[in-house]
């Protein structure tokens, strides 16, 4: 269809950093940002014959999703845009597609001599994604540096939305004029983002000592969806609350609690949902009982 693509039955194990999940029923990959509301009415109504609901799919990375056929109609991108790059004085207007992935944002950014994302190196996933997730680390956020952002919404079709029409908050966002609603009541397209001007050298020096730093302390080749938990406080995160509780190294069948950093869950070769689920049950429990703390998935769940 114009504008839009149809798929039967996506195999989102395939779809995700951490290599689980079982079918969807189908999914709309839109390929022109103006068919936006055409290719969510399709979405919708494949979701409303088949009893699923709607999911918008980057590139998995902060993705937990469940065996079999599930009741999901996927919405994903496949914009093949580029990147284009506007100076202002000593900053660099950049615009990619949201469904560029991030690490081939910070290596363009870095080549041109434009800071700002450095922090964000070794994040896997799309641009969109880490907007959706306000991805960050190292004090840095994708907040920080954003712009704007061509989003569609029923309310408001296809537009451009300002920095300011966002509500950032921990690993999340949402549009101000729609309450409380989670980030997935709008689609991104686009994303603007504003950064500084800044020697190429030191820029890649940075995402290289970034890079080495998480390396150091994360399981950054495994397989898995990057933190399983939301940090309670900035003084006590989740990783440490694990190992307190002993959950660093702990197994069960093919996925684990990273040795390396208690707060990864890792797929070693042939994990499951099931598994996995059964170790966030246990950690939860052993966190509350050892700490006190309740802990909050950061990771999402699927369906």
């Amino acid at each position: 269809m114009k504008g839009y693509a149809l798929l039967e039955g996506p195999c989102l194990a395939r779809r995700t950093t951490m290599g689980l999940g079982g079918d969807a029923l189908a999914e709309v990959r839109l390929t022109e940002a103006r068919f936006a509301g055409e290719a969510l009415d399709a979405a919708e109504r494949l979701a409303r014959d088949r009893g699923a609901r709607v999911v918008f799919l980057g590139r998995g990375s902060n993705l937990l999703v469940r065996e079999g056929t599930l009741p999901l109609v996927v919405v994903s991108l496949d914009l093949g845009l580029g990147l284009s790059v506007r100076r202002e004085g000593g900053r660099g207007i950049l615009r990619a597609g949201a469904d560029m992935p991030l690490a081939a944002l910070l290596a363009r950014a870095a080549s041109l001599g434009f800071s700002g994302l450095e922090a964000l190196a070794g994040i896997p996933g799309s641009l969109g994604g880490a907007l959706a997730m306000n991805a960050g680390s190292f004090g840095t956020c994708l907040a920080d540096v954003l712009r704007s952002a061509l989003i569609f919404t029923r309310e408001g079709g296809l537009r451009e939305a300002e920095a300011g029409d966002f509500v950032f908050a921990y690993r999340g966002c949402r549009l101000r004029e729609e309450g409380s609603g989670p980030a997935a009541d709008f689609l991104v397209t686009e994303v603007c983002l504003e950064l500084v001007r800044k020697d190429p050298a030191r820029i890649r020096e940075r995402m290289a000592e970034v890079f080495r730093q998480k390396q150091a302390g994360q399981p950054i080749a495994a397989r898995s969806a990057g933190c399983v938990f939301k940090n309670p406080r900035p003084e006590r995160p989740a990783g440490r609350l694990l190992e307190e509780a002993g959950l660093r190294g702990r197994r069960c069948g093919g996925m684990r609690f990273s040795p390396l950093h208690a707060n990864f869950l890792e797929n070693t070769g042939e994990g499951s949902c099931a598994q996995a689920l059964e170790l966030i049950a246990l950690a939860r429990e052993a966190v509350e009982r050892q700490s006190g703390f309740s802990l909050e998935l950061e990771v999402r769940l699927w369906p």
